[in-house]
């Protein structure tokens, strides 16, 4: 008859307890010490139960030893099931909150501008710019700057949005940004040096190509727009069809103008009597 018995790990681990005791038959004994000869992980845990109940402290308590051997067995257990699943939840937890709070993304190139002036003010020169972008459920950021170059000085824009938002809506977002650095003595240019506009690594405006534009008159009154004098304003636009481009102001004496892109008047609602 062959005794060479080959046990597993899992059932060395529920004959230790017994072992341990020496109640087990000879041909166990023998099976569970060549295993114990082979694996170290085994042998480990034996030397510690060993060490927790010393060989010549033998009792008949192997029913007891065994019961907490068989829990500590199912606690280890338990917890590599769930220790991984708890690390895992907390590194899910942790990488969203990081992506909702640090908008990652850049958009530029999803932003288009249709429009883009440089104007003069009482106040100084500004830029008027029309940006046009896809709408998201999470609220998109806007940085801008001023800084000099070899060839003068420049403006440069770029947009944001976090990482884990969702496009809300199919017609674009419509906003009217309005630039006014003033500059500071040995700081940053103001507007009035700036020679070219970039929106991330595109020029969109250069005082080359652009310096002459005609600025239409509904820039200056955008300019107006304090919630007093122009109450509301309202941009539509249509990059298919330029007829459905327009400006809609509206007065606080109630009267409503509306321009087409070009700064032409096509529209003047008088107010209600």
């Amino acid at each position: 008859m062959n005794n060479n018995i080959s046990l597993d790990c899992a059932i060395v681990g529920d004959l230790l307890p017994l072992y341990h005791d020496d109640v087990v038959s000879d041909t166990t004994k023998a099976a569970v010490e060549s295993h114990l000869d082979g694996c170290e992980s085994c042998r480990t845990e034996y030397e510690a139960l060993c060490a927790e109940l010393p060989i010549g402290t033998r009792q008949d308590s192997t029913g007891k030893r065994f019961s907490a051997m068989m829990k500590r067995q199912k606690i280890k257990k338990i917890l590599s099931i769930v220790l991984p699943i708890l690390l895992a939840v907390a590194i899910l937890i942790t990488g969203y909150s990081f992506l909702l709070d640090n908008p990652i993304v850049s958009m530029d190139e999803q932003v288009s501008t249709p429009l883009v002036y440089r104007y003069e003010t009482e106040a100084g020169i500004k830029f008027f710019i029309l940006f046009v972008h896809p709408m998201y459920d999470g609220a998109l950021e806007s940085e801008a700057h001023t800084e000099y170059t070899k060839d003068g000085a420049a403006l440069y824009i770029e947009f944001d949005r976090p990482m884990l938002v969702t496009r809300v809506d199919d017609e674009p977002s419509l906003d009217v940004f309005v630039y006014d650095f003033q500059g500071s003595p040995g700081g940053a240019p103001s507007c009035a040096e700036v020679t070219e506009v970039y929106l991330g690594g595109q020029v969109i405006w250069s005082e080359a190509k652009n310096g002459g534009d005609v600025v239409p008159d509904y820039v200056y009154e955008h300019d107006r727009f304090d919630g007093t004098y122009i109450e509301t304003w309202d941009v539509d636009y249509d990059e298919n069809d330029p007829s459905k481009c327009t400006m809609t102001a509206g007065y606080n004496d109630g009267r409503t103008v509306i321009w087409d892109f070009d700064g032409n008047i096509i529209s003047v609602i008088p107010a209600e009597i």
